[in-house]
């Protein structure tokens, strides 16, 4: 059944957003954001739904780290709570990686699209535990936080925060992250558009380019039929025209070489976000 509506999901247009929090704390932040994915037309993972396919004898977790990998796009939601560690952690000491946290880094290392949010309360008191990190750590000092109920939410952050190319929003409600990813949604669309524009103007550059590489060829065989006719009779006129011919040729080369390390860079600089766009935009 799970893989029968994988093979679905993966042939339809609609991109598949993932979205990752701890559960029982933010489910009404969740739930809003499922509706609000709808209106879209995409379509988001429930895991309350049933949209993830459990595999018999395997850890309910391990099916989420696989449906992460599937997805398009990952909405990750940091509340006050850290969750429960996930099944090949152990909680004894309490160093251990929730289900959340190893969702996230499941995203990233397979190049899923993060956005974050945090919310605005845990991320002002993440703000005192940065500036006060060494004491806080310290299992001596006894501090109770107002938001948080697990320090390792910090520390969450802290890695979060290392990344690079993660955009990250602290919010007060949910319509804090809707307004949020409305616009970031409509800029994408608007980039893949101008991919497509600039992907026709690759394309006569490129040919200009091969019709470039065609006269070059067409003036090197002519430049040969006269180099014989040189050779066999001493004539200084023929002789200047071919310095000529072989001038306008190297000038030739030297326009298609450069036409071609302008389209080479201009690809190089476009990779990664073409990439992204066109993997969302079509899949």
């Amino acid at each position: 059944m799970y893989y029968k509506r994988k093979i679905l999901r993966r042939n339809s247009m609609k991109p598949r957003i993932f979205v990752s929090s701890t559960f029982y704390d933010l489910k009404p932040i969740r739930e809003d954001l499922y509706h609000f994915i709808r209106q879209y037309n995409y379509e988001p993972i429930e895991s309350e739904a049933g949209d993830i396919g459990y595999v018999p004898g395997q850890n309910l977790d391990k099916s989420c780290y696989t449906a992460m990998k599937d997805c398009d796009m990952a909405i990750l939601i940091i509340g006050g709570r850290y969750g429960s560690a996930a099944s090949d952690e152990t909680d004894e000491d309490g160093d251990y990686i929730s289900v959340t946290h190893k969702e996230f880094r499941t995203a990233v290392e397979n190049g899923v699209p993060v956005y974050a949010f945090i919310e605005q309360a845990v991320d002002t008191e993440y703000e005192l535990y940065k500036l006060n990190k060494e004491r806080f750590n310290d299992p001596a000092f006894e501090f109770e936080f107002n938001s948080v109920d697990n320090r390792k939410v910090f520390k969450f952050i802290s890695e979060l925060r290392g990344i690079v190319g993660i955009p990250i929003l602290a919010f007060s409600k949910t319509q804090d992250i809707k307004d949020y990813l409305s616009i970031q949604w409509a800029d994408m669309f608007k980039k893949y558009l101008q991919i497509l524009k600039e992907k026709k103007a690759d394309e006569k550059i490129k040919n200009s380019v091969e019709d470039m590489n065609i006269l070059v060829q067409k003036m090197n065989l002519m430049l040969d039929s006269v180099g014989k006719k040189i050779l066999s009779a001493d004539n200084s006129k023929e002789y200047e025209n071919v310095i000529e011919m072989q001038n306008v040729v190297s000038v030739c080369q030297k326009i298609s070489r450069g036409i071609n390390l302008e389209y080479a860079s201009l690809k190089i600089h476009m990779l990664k976000e073409r990439i992204l766009l066109v993997n969302l935009w079509t899949h």
